[in-house]
């Protein structure tokens, strides 16, 4: 999803996952959207994560969600889509 939405949704074993991939800025210009955006995709998916562009912002987006940073990506999915 280019325009809404986040910006990757994956379907696994009848759960829905979405990531979304956040620079910083609209921490600081859309405080208000960004606390609603994630609040959706609370209600709408069993589980969302946030992957940051920069380490630092994982503390500042923390409690929007699960955050990951591009070193935690593998890890991430392999243990969201391990064969059970």
């Amino acid at each position: 999803n280019a325009t809404s939405g986040p910006d990757l949704v994956a379907n696994w074993k009848g759960k829905q996952f979405c990531f979304d991939v956040e620079t910083g800025k609209s921490l600081s210009r859309q405080p208000d959207w960004l606390e609603s955006k994630f609040a959706y995709y609370q209600r709408e998916y069993d589980r969302s994560f946030i992957l940051v562009t920069k380490r630092g912002l994982k503390y500042k987006y923390s409690h929007y969600g699960d955050v990951i940073t591009r070193g935690k990506i593998k890890e991430t999915l392999r243990q969201l889509f391990r064969r059970r």
